[in-house]
């Protein structure tokens, strides 16, 4: 009888722990472990210990599997995953090393916005805030310099281990974030023209990148406060431009909006009401309400956006919020008539 793919998968873990166990020898422990990820979906990784550590690389399986099972020799691939581990282990994820001290990891920890019906199973075992029907959860920064970036999410266990509350893990996370992923507010079209002349790769046009995006960087007269980062200029007209806000890394970006005064911030600037459109997970699109009024087209546009053009793990809501400021709340903007307090 043919395999199914899950079985010819289990074969595949098999034969690679067996594989890289036997290279190292005593040196590594392997194992295969299953990891819970955003919105419900389970990768498999292997991970590869060097005796006396305690923390390591995880390497994805999903991909490496799909290669094989279009012909790549399990020997290339069996190299590949040898090379990206060497490539690793001894980067920055050794300062996790000393994740044991709340103190020092306190200084690398951020925040991440997901949907909590999405991930009601992985909110069980982490620690997080509601926020309406999202949830913010904490996550420690790696910095690695093949990777750029890695990140791992605190669970209860190690909220346990640290002899601290949920509650002060949460505050010191939202606290952190706001200050080593300022948010970055900016005018939706000027991102746009970036993005087309970048890909143009020609070196006359990207000083005109430069002088065009010149006054972006003063934001003092419409953000004295500094706090939306000082890096958007919105004339009298531009007030009912769409703006993006995210942080300065613009990954995980759509949390900024549980940053303390961002959202009073935004409004103050704009002057009005506005809708937050999750984009995904990394940023929001700010829609002032004298753009558009109709929340059953925007909710259209977003679910749209979310099955043809973003991965699982990106989609944050299928949805629209509202920001009212005679109010000073966010609300879910279900459809025209309904509303729902966050």
């Amino acid at each position: 009888m043919k395999k199914t793919k899950d079985e010819r998968f289990d074969l595949f873990k098999n034969k690679i722990v067996e594989a890289v166990a036997s290279y190292y020898g005593d040196a590594c422990s392997v194992d295969v472990r299953s990891i819970q990820k955003l919105n419900g979906i389970t990768y498999h990784g292997i991970n590869i210990m060097k005796k006396g550590s305690i923390v390591c690389p995880t390497i994805y399986l999903e991909d490496f599997f799909e290669q094989y099972e279009k012909g790549i020799a399990f020997s290339k691939i069996f190299r590949n995953i040898i090379e990206v581990y060497e490539a690793h282990k001894d980067t920055a994820f050794t300062a996790l090393e000393t994740f044991c001290e709340y103190e020092q990891i306190k200084k690398q920890l951020s925040i991440k916005l997901i949907n909590a019906s999405y991930n009601s199973d992985l909110l069980q075992d982490v620690p997080h805030m509601r926020v309406g029907d999202l949830a913010v959860v904490a996550i420690v920064e790696v910095i690695d310099s093949a990777i750029n970036l890695g990140t791992v999410l605190i669970h209860n266990n190690h909220i346990c281990m640290w002899g601290i509350k949920e509650s002060q893990l949460m505050e010191d996370a939202i606290s952190n974030a706001s200050i080593i992923n300022p948010p970055r507010l900016r005018k939706l079209s000027d991102i746009v023209f970036e993005m087309y002349c970048m890909s143009e790769n020609s070196e006359e046009v990207i000083p005109k990148i430069d002088d065009g995006l010149a006054g972006v960087d003063s934001f003092d007269r419409v953000d004295e406060a500094g706090i939306l980062g000082g890096n958007i200029d919105l004339e009298p007209g531009d007030r009912d431009a769409m703006l993006v806000l995210t942080n300065e890394k613009q990954m995980f970006g759509a949390a900024v909006i549980v940053y303390p005064g961002i959202l009073e911030r935004v409004a103050k600037t704009l002057g009005s009401d506005y809708y937050v459109i999750p984009s995904s997970i990394h940023e929001t699109i700010i829609l002032p309400v004298g753009i558009c009024s109709d929340a059953e087209s925007i909710n259209e546009m977003i679910h749209s956006v979310n099955e043809d053009m973003l991965s699982r793990e990106e989609i944050l809501s299928n949805h629209a919020y509202l920001y009212q400021q005679s109010k000073g709340c966010l609300t879910s903007v279900l459809d025209n008539s309904s509303y729902m307090e966050m």
